[in-house]
This record gives structure tokens, C-alpha cells and sequence, in this order.
């Protein structure tokens, strides 16, 4: 069997399973509230592979929404549209931005 590199695609070493890892474009970081776009795609390589076209293409599609916007919606109605398809995913991870709020 011959290897193919599927970008995005990384096998986390600590927890030996699959996972979609992308970073946000700086762009958009602010709209989507993120810094990566991180799902877990299988314990196994061919289960990860089988799954990666859907995920690859929600993303993708997510980031052509953010960069284009969607017609009709407001800036704000915009940003509550993705977040919600962002959360759609129990598997999903969420990193946000680490907010400093100041102090000692």
C-alpha cells in the first residue's frame, strides 16, 4: 500500500487517534472566535481518511462563508450563523482566543 499525505490530516501521539487540524486564517480569526479548526476523525488512518472529505469540505466551506459573507445577513447576524455551524460537531474542539483581561 502506497502512503498518501492528506494535508491537515496529523495522528496526535498522545492519544494516538486521527484529527482535521487547521489553522484559521488570520483574516478571520476574530469572526469565527478561533485559532484552529481541530476534529477528531478515527483511532485508525483509514477510518480518519474516510471522514476527511466531509469535514474538508465543511471547512472549507465555513471559511468561503466568512471571507465572502452571506447575503441579506447583517456583520452580526454573520458571525451568530457560523458560530452555530462551528458548534455543530459534538467532536469538535474549540480554540479560542486566550483573552488577557489584565491585572497583577
Amino acid at each position: 500500500m502506497r502512503n498518501v499525505t492528506v494535508k491537515y490530516l496529523r495522528k496526535n501521539e498522545r492519544t494516538g487517534s486521527f484529527e482535521y487540524r487547521r489553522r484559521v486564517p488570520k483574516s478571520l480569526e476574530k469572526l469565527v472566535k478561533k485559532r484552529e479548526f481541530l476534529k477528531v476523525l478515527g483511532k485508525t488512518q483509514s477510518e480518519a481518511v474516510m471522514r476527511y472529505g466531509a469535514e474538508h469540505e465543511k471547512i472549507e466551506h465555513l471559511v468561503s462563508l466568512a471571507k465572502f459573507g452571506v447575503t441579506g445577513l447583517s456583520p452580526m447576524e454573520q458571525s451568530k450563523k457560523l458560530a452555530a455551524l462551528l458548534c455543530a460537531s459534538p467532536q469538535e474542539v474549540v480554540r479560542p482566543y486566550n483573552y488577557d483581561i489584565g491585572g497583577p
